[in-house]
């Protein structure tokens, strides 16, 4: 399931496709960190008591 519109996505698609190879690399770094950024806001929500270490062990449970 996608939450974007085809047409919107088309857009993405063709600027993404003019982007140099930094800045695709750059891109998917903020994609990225804004993704674990979120997570750990969840995290946060369900786990109101948890250290800031317990919570990163919960967000990077491949890490332990």
């Amino acid at each position: 399931m996608r939450d974007t519109a085809k047409e919107a996505a088309e857009v993405q698609a063709r600027i993404q496709e003019q982007l140099g190879g930094a800045a695709r690399i750059r891109l998917a770094y903020e994609m990225s960190a804004a993704a674990r950024a979120l997570a750990l806001v969840g995290l946060r929500a369900r786990r109101p008591d948890s250290s800031p270490e317990e919570l990163s062990r919960a967000l990077h449970p491949l890490t332990r």
